[in-house]
Formats: C-alpha cells, sequence, structure tokens
C-alpha cells in the first residue's frame, strides 16, 4: 500500500475547506432554524402550563361557585320547607277556627231552635190542656178565669 502524503493532506485541506464552508453558509443558519424551533416549543410548553395553570384555577373556582351554589339551594330548600310548614299551620290553624266558629254557630242555632221549639210545645201543651180542661169542666168559665187555669197549668209544666 502506497501511501501518498500529499493525496492525505490534500484531502484533510479539502476537509476543513469544506468544514469551514458549511460552518460558515449552512450549519449557523442551521443551528439557528433548530434554536428557533427550540425557542417556538419551549414557549408552547410554558403556554401550555400557564392554560393548565388557568384550567386549574377556573376548575377550583367553579367548584367552589358549585358547592357555594349547592349550600344556597339547600338553605333556599330549608327556607321554602319551613314557610310551607308554617303556611300549613296558619292554614290549619285558620281551618280549626273556622270550624270552631261554625261548631258555636251551630250550637247556637240548635239553642235558639230548642227554646224555640219548646216554646211552641209550651203552647201546643197548653193549648191542648185547655181543651181537655174545658171538655173535662165542661162549663163555661169567663176569660179572666180561663187565663188564670192556663198561667197555673203552664207554671208546673215549666222546662
Amino acid at each position: 500500500m502506497n501511501i501518498e502524503i500529499s493525496q492525505i493532506f490534500t484531502q484533510i485541506v479539502a476537509f476543513l475547506i469544506m468544514l469551514w464552508i458549511m460552518k460558515k453558509f449552512a450549519w449557523k443558519p442551521f443551528l439557528d432554524i433548530l434554536e428557533t424551533r427550540h425557542k417556538r416549543i419551549r414557549s408552547e410548553f410554558e403556554e401550555i402550563a400557564s392554560k393548565k395553570q388557568e384550567v386549574a384555577k377556573l376548575f377550583a373556582d367553579y367548584d367552589t361557585k358549585q358547592k357555594r351554589i349547592d349550600a344556597d339551594a339547600k338553605i333556599k330548600i330549608q327556607e321554602a320547607m319551613q314557610l310551607g310548614s308554617e303556611r300549613a299551620k296558619e292554614i290549619e290553624q285558620n281551618a280549626q277556627e273556622k270550624a270552631l266558629h261554625i261548631l258555636n254557630s251551630a250550637k247556637e242555632k240548635a239553642l235558639g231552635e230548642k227554646i224555640k221549639m219548646e216554646g211552641e210545645i209550651k203552647e201546643h201543651i197548653i193549648t191542648i190542656s185547655a181543651k181537655m180542661a174545658e171538655a173535662i169542666i165542661k162549663e163555661k168559665m169567663d176569660k179572666k178565669m180561663q187565663d188564670k187555669v192556663l198561667d197555673d197549668f203552664a207554671e208546673k209544666v215549666k222546662f
């Protein structure tokens, strides 16, 4: 094997010139492109991380608001139930008062009817008694004596 130093030297020089040309015209723009891409990817990851934080914060806010809304809803339901219960008690009390009023009114009316009926029965008894007394005595009495007999009878039959 014959090694020619001039050829090796030429190849080394050609390689170094090619390396310098590549570094000057290709390598720097290629590294710039890679750096730009690297920065863009890093900024996108940072943006994604900040969006994740915003989403986490929004989710926490949403969860807090949802819990507050649930608590408010429970309170309002309890208030509505209490109000309904109070209203039911009022209605029941009003119904009882009306029933008591109607019962008292009916008792008063019944008492009035009883007194009226007692008076009518008393008059009928007096009339029948007077007719019976007249039939038994079979004599005519004057009006004054008849009234006295009826009054005496009415006193004896008092209700």
